[in-house]
């Protein structure tokens, strides 16, 4: 897995962090098919195979990403056996899902994405998700921007997970070391494919009230569909309790949480501004 720059972005929360988790665990099991989601370090051994560029890794964390991670040049290889399952997930979401926008792509195209940019660096899967998406992403540039994203939103989004998944082989081919590694390569791009295109198909869970106020994608203080959005969710949410308060009717109980949705709305608008 290639080195990225730390990332200084504070992570998102809610429904990004939520989708994260849904894929994460076929990352690291392509990475290594001893990961164990059970362990507190994800099991996996220390490889250093002579033809790899990335040096001595675990779990796809090499050794270059782990000291720039935490800052610290100097760490020895053995600081790798020494990462917890925790801290490798915060550096999987922290480095390439947040650095490639994967919470901002289309359900089957993000975890396409991800598992690019962990595999080949972020800067390569945008690359190649801007060839996929063609004119329409703009200046081919490495970086997923918003004219990027607009993009893969408003494609047939099992279509842009073929042709990327055509771009990434064909990439993957001209690499040097393709001939060692290149079967194990098709096959892992052969099977994310797959597992992308049926979740393009499957819809996602609702949001939480936590994650309806929480995640990137409902603009606190935005447009008055986010506002409704959120504003239902805690109806939703608090319906059972809005049923049960006697002497006070329904549609008063519900107006006034629509009131405290939009001050919660209003105040976390008010944080976000510099």
């Amino acid at each position: 897995m290639k080195a990225t720059a730390v990332n200084r972005q504070p992570p998102r929360a809610g429904a990004a962090r939520r989708r994260f988790d849904e894929v994460i665990d076929r990352v690291l099991k392509h990475e290594d098919a001893r990961y164990d989601p059970n362990s507190p370090t994800g099991g996996g051994q220390i490889v250093n195979h002579e033809r790899d560029p990335g040096g001595p890794t675990r779990l796809g964390i090499t050794l270059n990403t782990l000291r720039l991670h935490r800052g610290d040049p100097a760490l020895p290889p053995s600081a790798l056996d020494e990462l917890t399952l925790a801290e490798i997930k915060d550096i999987y979401y922290s480095q390439y899902w947040l650095v490639v926008r994967a919470d901002e792509l289309p359900r089957g195209l993000d975890y396409a994405v991800f598992d690019c940019a962990v595999n080949s660096g972020p800067r390569r899967a945008a690359f190649l998700l801007q060839e996929a998406l063609g004119d329409a992403a703009g200046r081919r540039d490495g970086v997923i921007g918003p004219r990027t994203v607009a993009a893969a939103k408003a494609a047939d989004v099992k279509e842009v997970i073929r042709e990327f998944s055509v771009r990434r082989l064909a990439f993957l081919a001209r690499l040097p070391h393709a001939e060692t590694f290149g079967r194990g390569w098709r096959r892992r791009v052969e099977e994310v494919e797959r597992m992308a295109l049926a979740d393009a198909e499957t819809r996602p869970a609702s949001l939480t009230v936590a994650e309806t106020l929480q995640t990137n994608t409902v603009r606190t203080g935005g447009t008055v569909a986010a506002l409704a959005t959120a504003v239902m969710a805690v109806v939703e949410q608090v319906r059972p309790l809005i049923s049960a308060l006697e002497g006070l009717p329904v549609w008063a109980a519900a107006a006034v949480v629509a009131v405290a949705a939009v001050a919660v709305l209003f105040f976390m608008r008010r944080r976000q501004e510099p």
